[in-house]
C-alpha cells in the first residue's frame, strides 16, 4: 500500500488462495462467479477522495493459471457521494467488467444508502443490470436485480436486519428475503 497525499492512495497485491468455500447463503449466482473470477492472481487498487462527500475507487485483476485457456482480467469501478443534503442520503454508482476464458459480462449497478432514524434504523435500496456472455455457448444471462434493505439496531448488541431481492430475467422472476437477528458479545 502507498498512499502519497492524504486524499489518494494505491495498493498492489498478490493472492493464491483456491477455491475456498465460506457459508454465505446471500450470494447470488452472479455474485458467485466474480469472487472465483478475482481471487487469485495480482490486483491493483487506487482510491481517490477529492472531498469529504466525493469519493471514486477502481480495482483491477489479473490471473493466468495453468487450466485456463486464456488470462481472466476484471475492472471494478465506483463513483460514491455521502450524504447528498437534497435526498439526505449516500449514492453509489459502480461498474463490474469481466472476461475470462468462458465468459465475458459487465454489471452497473445504482445503490442509495438513508438513514430512516438516526443510529437506529438504517435503509439501503439498490439497482444492478447485469449482462453475462458465455464464450463456448450461445447463451446469454442478462438480469435485472432490486434489493431493499432494513436494518434496525435495537440494543447496543442486538440488531434485526430484513432484506428483499429480486430478479428478473427474460422469462424467470426469483425473489429471496432474509431475516436476521444478530447478537453480538
Amino acid at each position: 500500500r502507498f498512499r502519497p497525499i492524504k486524499k489518494l492512495s494505491f495498493s498492489l497485491s498478490y493472492n493464491e488462495r483456491s477455491n475456498i468455500i465460506y457459508y454465505e447463503t446471500y450470494k447470488d449466482y452472479v455474485q458467485r462467479l466474480i469472487d472465483e473470477e478475482t481471487m487469485q492472481g495480482f490486483r491493483f487498487q487506487i482510491n481517490i477522495r477529492p472531498s469529504n462527500k466525493i469519493s471514486f475507487g477502481m480495482k483491477a485483476g489479473y490471473r493466468s493459471r495453468k487450466q485456463d485457456p486464456s488470462a481472466s482480467k476484471n475492472v471494478y469501478t465506483y463513483l460514491s457521494f455521502s450524504r447528498i443534503a437534497s435526498i439526505d442520503a449516500s449514492v453509489r454508482l459502480s461498474a463490474t467488467l469481466l472476461k475470462s476464458s468462458y465468459l465475458k459480462g459487465s454489471i452497473y449497478s445504482l445503490n442509495i444508502a438513508k438513514e430512516l432514524i438516526p443510529g437506529k434504523l438504517n435503509s439501503n435500496i439498490s439497482y444492478r443490470f447485469v449482462n453475462y456472455n458465455y464464450v463456448n455457448y450461445d447463451n446469454t444471462l442478462v438480469q435485472h436485480v432490486g434489493d431493499i434493505n432494513l436494518n434496525l439496531s435495537i440494543k447496543k448488541n442486538v440488531s434485526l436486519s430484513l432484506s428483499y431481492e429480486s430478479i428478473f430475467e427474460k422469462e424467470n422472476r426469483y425473489s429471496r428475503l432474509y431475516l436476521n437477528l444478530i447478537k453480538r458479545f
